[in-house]
Parts: C-alpha cells; sequence; structure tokens
C-alpha cells in the first residue's frame, strides 16, 4: 500500500481543489505575468494575504452516492490506496476485513476575483479550457485520482466593499469521494500460509476401517 501521509476525509479533497488552481497567472498591460493566488474563503488568516485577482475554493455540498454503492466485505490490505485512521497492516502476513467504503459527491465552487475585464475573461478561460474535458484531481494523501466536473458557471460581478467595480465569475465543480467503514474489533486476520492438498486414507482402528 502507498506510504504518503494520509490527510483525513474532505481535509485531502479540499487540499486537492486548491491546488488544481494554485500557481495560476494573468497578463498584465505591459505584457508581465501577475502571479494569482488561490484561497479558501474559511481560513481568517488568508483574508490580510489576498491581492486581487484572486480565486477562492468552497465546499458547497456534500451527497450520497447510491448509484455507486455497494455492499460487502473488502480486505483492506489488497486496496490501491489508503484510508485516514486506519491501522498498519503488513498485507503479506495479515489482512484487514472491513466493509466498503461509502461513496459521496462533493461539490465546490471556485471563485475567480478580478478588477480588470481583461483577467477576468482570462481566467475564465483557463478554467473552463482546464475543466471542459476528463480532468483529474490528484488526492495525494490517499494516492488517487478524481474526476472533475462542471456543473455549472455563474456570472457574480458587482462592487466590493470599497465599491470598487470587481469581475467575479463562479464555477461549480464537483469530485467523487467514499467515508471509511470504522473498523471493527478483530478486523485484522492472519493470513493462510499454506494448504495441503494431498489426501490420504487413515484409520485410527479397526472399527473405523470397517464403517
Amino acid at each position: 500500500m502507498p506510504t504518503t501521509e494520509l490527510r483525513p476525509w474532505l481535509l485531502a479533497e479540499d487540499e486537492a481543489i486548491k491546488e488544481q488552481f494554485s500557481g495560476w497567472t494573468v497578463t498584465g498591460r505591459e505584457g508581465q505575468e501577475i502571479p494569482v493566488k488561490a484561497f479558501f474563503s474559511w481560513p481568517e488568516k488568508e483574508i490580510i494575504e489576498r491581492r486581487v485577482p484572486f480565486i477562492t475554493v468552497d465546499l458547497v455540498g456534500i451527497e450520497r452516492a447510491a448509484e455507486r454503492e455497494h455492499r460487502g466485505l473488502v480486505d483492506y490490505t489488497q486496496m490501491a490506496y489508503e484510508h485516514y485512521g486506519y491501522p498498519e497492516v503488513n498485507g503479506e502476513t495479515d489482512a484487514l476485513i472491513t466493509d466498503l467504503p461509502v461513496p459521496y459527491d462533493l461539490t465546490y465552487q471556485v471563485t475567480a476575483h478580478c478588477f480588470f475585464a481583461q483577467h477576468d475573461r482570462e481566467l475564465m478561460a483557463k478554467i473552463l479550457t482546464y475543466c471542459i474535458r476528463d480532468r483529474y484531481a490528484s488526492v495525494i494523501a490517499a494516492n488517487t485520482n478524481r474526476r472533475v466536473t462542471i456543473l455549472s458557471t455563474s456570472p457574480l460581478s458587482g462592487r466590493d466593499e470599497h465599491n470598487r467595480r470587481i469581475f467575479r465569475q463562479a464555477i461549480v465543480l464537483q469530485i467523487p469521494s467514499e467515508i471509511p467503514e470504522p473498523v471493527a474489533e478483530g478486523a485484522i486476520k492472519r493470513r493462510i500460509e499454506s494448504v495441503n492438498l494431498e489426501i490420504e486414507k487413515w484409520y485410527p482402528d479397526a472399527e473405523s476401517a470397517e464403517a
């Protein structure tokens, strides 16, 4: 199994989506590249660091994906990715038997904030070009790639707190996720090391042989 550092459910997905929109730039009046930072809307410490243009990422929806749900048991050590909070198990000698994870769809709103129409169009074009085909967000902590799907786009232009015109474009995205089942007591089982397939007739006494 992978050995990357794990992150709890939702936090790992948050970081993956933010990473997809980090490191972008727009073109200044003199042709220079202007960095566009990506932020979560909720951390207060990031507010003082924001400089327009910038991108915000918000988790706006969590919905159970019943159409992807399956029931049954699985050997966790044979899965291609890890779950946060699960014990370390040597998959060569032991098995960790647990219920299949419960699938969910996570919906995010990615919003571009710009003072200039040119930057607004440039960022919108980059976001749509990035997401319009089948794109994937790498959730590094779980060693998985999640498909990113555009659900809608909406212009939210208006005025900021200083009454300055500001262009905002909101893009609603969705990625699949899943909640791992808790590990039950006694879930770790010792693997069978060998099986003797040779069948021999053996009778402990004469009475057994006659029977």
